[in-house]
């Protein structure tokens, strides 16, 4: 498991206490290996995730689309820094995904561990 996708999810108020919380780390590290998935959530990520866990891909959905929520209630400052903008809505489920693919990609808006910001 990823360290810094847990600090991530932690500064944006989420925690393994919130239900989907593997749902969505597997989501997340399923996309980063294949960015591509992120395109087709309803016909690749949410089945494969259901699958690695044994629950429906409906289940998977509304667990995503709730901690989506989730983050923009309790952590929107932390939210709108990951994702270059406010929300005045919570995002979708693609779009947070896709902040947390995003983020961890890039070291400068979240550097990776022993790693200062460059310049």
């Amino acid at each position: 498991m990823n360290s810094n996708l847990l600090s991530i999810l932690s500064s944006l108020g989420l925690s393994s206490h919130d239900p989907g919380f593997s749902y969505l780390i597997t989501g997340v590290m399923l996309a980063l290996e294949e960015p591509q998935r992120l395109g087709m959530l309803t016909k690749s990520l949410y089945p494969e995730i259901a699958q690695r866990h044994h629950a429906s891909r409906f289940v998977v959905e509304r667990s995503i689309r709730t901690l989506a929520q989730l983050a923009w209630l309790r952590a929107p400052q932390q939210l709108a820094h990951y994702a270059g903008r406010t929300f005045f809505t919570k995002p979708k489920a693609a779009c947070f995904l896709s902040i947390l693919v995003f983020v961890l990609q890039s070291p400068q808006l979240f550097p990776l561990e022993g790693e200062g910001p460059s310049g």
